[in-house]
């Protein structure tokens, strides 16, 4: 029996990935080990490399919540770390849900038994948070409120989530066989065609220090959740290019015939011509950065996160 098949009442593999935060991941085994989801956990505590404050396989002892801590050797930052969790995960095979969570108490707990009543009462195949209230500087809000925008006329997908999801066990086998999920999960599962359930939650308040997501990050995860769809984008940038050059021509056609006619005042067409050559070499240009862009992503992402597991994980903490 597959199982999906299984009971609802199944094992829930948490991945909770943790660089140089175990203060904070302490508090949450906390929550989490109160909380009515408990004897049904088992959580992966995926060590990114940390230098210091790194969890502990004592911390989870001390809760009393079944699971590990799985040492990476070396950093290879958030989206990869839970993509090599994912595949972790599966090596369990009595979870029959795999759920994803940060370890700074941004990702509420109390969050957790809603994403899993979601996803079972609607047969979709993966529910995420969709966020509501956040606790964030105005710079932050400026720039996912422009993101946002720019990612859906960039590639014709709406994100509005991140990578507090919930997901069947099918579905995270899907996941760990996609190069896409070690760039960008909340992409990946948007590429993935998965049936998605949105649930409404705020976001939390982190349980100790300040966040490590500097601006050059944000960006950064930013343009990884557009690469994930770089060929969509090529093509959307390859349509605008189409569009630009027959306007272009029109705008050529309409000069030179002003100017046959004598309408035209003097240096009207040079202008026009100018103005032309300009618009279309930039858009060359954008085209031509996107084709790369494209091959690139095809050359250096090829790793799937059950390869990448087995590149970098070493023995699992228990």
């Amino acid at each position: 029996m597959h199982p999906d098949s299984c009971d609802e009442q199944g094992r829930i593999a948490l991945v909770v990935p943790v660089y140089n935060d175990g203060t904070a991941v302490r508090r949450l085994l906390e929550d989490l080990a109160a909380g009515p989801l408990a004897s049904r956990l088992t959580v992966l505590l995926v060590d990114d490399g940390s230098v210091e404050d790194a969890p502990r396989p004592e911390d989870l002892a001390r809760t009393g919540l079944a699971g590990r801590v799985v040492r990476l050797r070396r950093n290879v930052g958030h989206q990869k770390a839970l993509a090599i969790g994912l595949a972790e995960a599966l090596r369990d095979e009595r979870a029959t849900r795999v759920a994803f969570m940060d370890g700074d108490g941004e990702d509420r707990p109390v969050d957790l038994p809603r994403l899993l009543d979601a996803l079972t009462g609607s047969g979709a195949d993966i529910a995420v948070a969709q966020r509501q209230k956040r606790h964030e500087t105005w710079l932050f809000l400026a720039f996912y409120t422009v993101y946002k925008p720019v990612f859906t006329a960039l590639t014709g997908k709406r994100i509005d989530f991140g990578n507090f999801i919930v997901m069947t066990r099918a579905a995270a086998e899907r996941l760990s066989l996609m190069e896409e999920t070690t760039t960008h999960v909340a992409g990946a599962v948007l590429a993935s065609r998965l049936r998605l359930v949105r649930v409404k939650s705020d976001r939390g308040v982190r349980y100790a220090g300040t966040s490590r997501m500097n601006y050059v990050a944000l960006i950064l995860h930013g343009l990884k959740s557009v690469i994930v769809f770089s060929e969509d984008v090529l093509v959307r940038l390859t349509i605008l290019f189409a569009g630009i050059l027959g306007l272009g021509a029109l705008a050529l056609v309409v000069a030179l015939g002003s100017k046959l006619s004598g309408l035209a005042t003097p240096g009207w067409l040079t202008l026009v011509v100018g103005f032309v050559l300009v618009g279309c070499g930039q858009a060359a240009i954008l085209v031509f950065m996107a084709l790369m862009t494209v091959i690139s992503a095809r050359r250096t992402n090829n790793v799937t996160p059950v390869e990448l597991a087995g590149l970098l994980s070493s023995r699992d903490t228990r």
